[in-house]
């Protein structure tokens, strides 16, 4: 079976971009499958992602940095931060994420300096979060 990634680049020129969800665990940052970040983005490298990042998952704003710190470790590419605001709780029946845009904002220049090109926003971020964190980064 070919990757997906390698029948995406026959098939357009466009920039490729593989993001993937990660939980924090007694072993470290992991994937659902057990992955972790260093062979998740060693195996996206080398099978010619151009943008290579997380995305959604169960990691707050801090943990996103750090889980950066282990993409930038291993590879050269842009890398992407589009976190969740934070792993949700049910509350009275609604879904609240915990991550503020005053955190998002406060931790956005530490993506950057991990090598984030690209920052959006997962679950739970709302205009207000990507309002402050652009203006922090401006700033910066």
């Amino acid at each position: 079976m070919e990757p997906v990634i390698e029948t995406m680049r026959k098939h357009s020129k466009l920039p490729i971009g593989a993001l993937v969800s990660f939980n924090p665990t007694p072993k470290g940052f992991r994937t659902m499958m057990g992955v972790d970040p260093t062979s998740a983005t060693t195996k996206l490298d080398e099978l010619g992602a151009d943008i290579i990042g997380i995305t959604c998952g169960g990691i707050d704003f801090e943990e996103t940095t750090a889980v950066l710190q282990e993409m930038a470790a291993v590879c050269n590419r842009h890398l992407f931060a589009r976190p969740n605001a934070g792993v949700p709780d049910l509350i009275n029946g609604k879904v609240i994420h915990p991550g503020t845009p005053e955190g998002m904002s406060q931790e956005a220049g530490n993506w950057v300096e991990a090598g984030a090109r690209l920052i959006s926003g997962c679950c739970g971020t709302t205009p207000e979060h990507i309002k402050k964190t652009v203006a922090a980064l401006k700033k910066g």
